[in-house]
């Protein structure tokens, strides 16, 4: 029996740059229930559609809230969910009418709005022109990894939201190493290509290549902490208590090649939790010169932020 072919990985990266009341204390609840609540009520099939079944399915979008250091909120649509991008433009309008918590609480308006995951990125809404035109999502194929960094020796990998990995049924005790840490990001793209039923971007010797290769790649300097946090779940209305952690981790070797690898990384997040914002991660590659042990890295001019 011949299987049918699948269609790419499909994501489609949202960022919504916003003016107002913006909360910064209780962002792991505050983005994730208001979206909630509000497609639960004006868009009940996208509701469904984004929200899946259950605490533990796989969620078809991921969020960065905005922050102090990372000043936009992010919206990552994978599979079917990428075609409602203007459904969620208006859908975030609405949130920010109505206000994050109801009764004018934490009211804001989008200023602009982009898409994409190329610098820079095309925008598509204005608070002046409106739609100025519709969001496309990328497909993710075998080509998307051609890209190789080359020379590149090293990479910095740090958090914008706390990571949430688990091992051994457990959260994680510390960093991982970078071979953990691609293992991690595979086995991500792997659960999203599941829940969306597409094709995986890659075939088992790329896969055995990376495997191979994050091997020669060592953690070199790292400066972490351990963030804790407890939210309500509406479903269960059971409390619910997690931890992870935030940091910078320097890692060295032959890191070029895994450059595509990360860039997709960063739209789908990592970790546990993706869908109330954590395990969002921006890196840097570059040369890196540690100038004695136990002090800070010193980054080369040849640096490049994905």
């Amino acid at each position: 029996m011949i299987e049918p072919i699948k269609p790419p990985l499909c994501c489609l990266v949202l960022d919504f740059f916003l003016h107002g009341d913006l909360p910064h204390n209780e962002w792991h609840t505050v983005w994730h229930g208001a979206l909630g609540n509000t497609l639960s009520h004006v868009a009940p099939s996208l509701f469904t559609l984004l929200y899946g079944e259950g605490e533990n399915s796989t969620r078809l979008y991921s969020l960065v809230p905005p922050l102090p250091n990372y000043p936009r909120l992010r919206v990552t649509l994978l599979g079917d969910a990428c075609h409602a991008g203007l459904d969620i433009t208006e859908i975030i309008k609405a949130m920010g009418r109505q206000g994050l918590r109801g009764q004018d609480r934490h009211r804001f308006t989008i200023d602009w709005a982009q898409y994409g995951s190329s610098d820079p990125m095309p925008y598509y809404y204005g608070q002046v022109d409106e739609m100025i035109g519709a969001p496309e999502a990328h497909r993710i194929t075998r080509e998307f990894f051609n890209y190789d960094m080359g020379q590149r020796n090293n990479l910095r990998f740090s958090t914008i939201t706390p990571l949430i990995l688990k091992e051994d049924n457990g959260v994680m005790a510390g960093p991982p190493s970078f071979s953990g840490l691609v293992r991690r990001l595979l086995g991500r793209i792997s659960q999203v290509a599941h829940a969306t039923g597409a094709a995986l971007p890659y075939d088992d010797g790329q896969q055995r290549d990376w495997e191979r290769q994050s091997a020669s790649v060592v953690l070199v300097n790292q400066k972490v902490k351990k963030m804790s946090f407890s939210r309500q779940s509406k479903r269960t209305e059971q409390p619910m208590a997690f931890s992870g952690w935030e940091g910078v981790l320097d890692y060295a070797g032959p890191v070029g090649a895994f450059y595509s690898l990360f860039k997709l990384g960063e739209n789908l997040q990592l970790g546990g939790c993706t869908a109330f914002g954590f395990g969002a991660f921006q890196t840097f590659w570059g040369k890196l010169r540690l100038e004695g042990r136990g002090t800070d890295p010193v980054w080369s001019s040849s640096s490049v932020q994905c």
